[in-house]
């Protein structure tokens, strides 16, 4: 498995891995008009870093330095120090799990996070128990709960975590 930058060109087979495990397991749990390009997009600052198996995009984890102020409010609360880095977007194909797609890409965004000096943290949907599980076996810890409120669908609640090294 290799590891590397994402490029432009991964974007078109990202889409088709991500509405795979939209189906699956239901994340992203907001995708309005399924625009994985849009979900996908990077802004200015951000990483992105893809997993290549077999020649096969087959996940994808990304590093993003803006955080939402629900988000900040817990992280602050539980006395972590900005600047802040947050994991966004990691997700691997279903065809690709247990191969340990998932824990490569979170090797690569904590490095990263270490190198810019952040303190690493993610949100996470309070019931993605898969998600969790692997969250913890990192040695990510739970700091607080917020509340998701998007369009067009009820608020929803999310586990704030942080990196273990925070």
């Amino acid at each position: 498995m290799d590891i590397r930058s994402r490029r432009d060109d991964d974007l078109r087979e990202l889409g088709e891995v991500l509405l795979r495990v939209r189906d699956l397991d239901g994340y992203p749990v907001y995708l309005p008009g399924e625009d994985t390009a849009r979900f996908l997009a990077l802004k200015e600052g951000d990483l992105a870093w893809v997993a290549v198996l077999e020649e096969r995009v087959v996940g994808h984890a990304a590093l993003t330095e803006r955080v939402r102020d629900s988000v900040r409010v817990v992280l602050e609360g539980a006395g972590v120090v900005a600047p802040f880095a947050h994991l966004v977007r990691l997700f691997v194909d279903p065809g690709a799990r247990g191969r340990g797609v998932a824990r490569a890409l979170l090797d690569e965004v904590e490095k990263e996070a270490t190198r810019r000096g952040r303190a690493l943290s993610l949100d996470v949907v309070t019931r993605d128990h898969a998600a969790l599980a692997l969250y913890a076996s990192r040695g990510w810890r739970r700091v607080g709960t917020t509340v998701l409120d998007l369009p067009e669908m009820p608020p929803f609640e999310e586990y704030v975590l942080v990196n273990s090294s925070d």
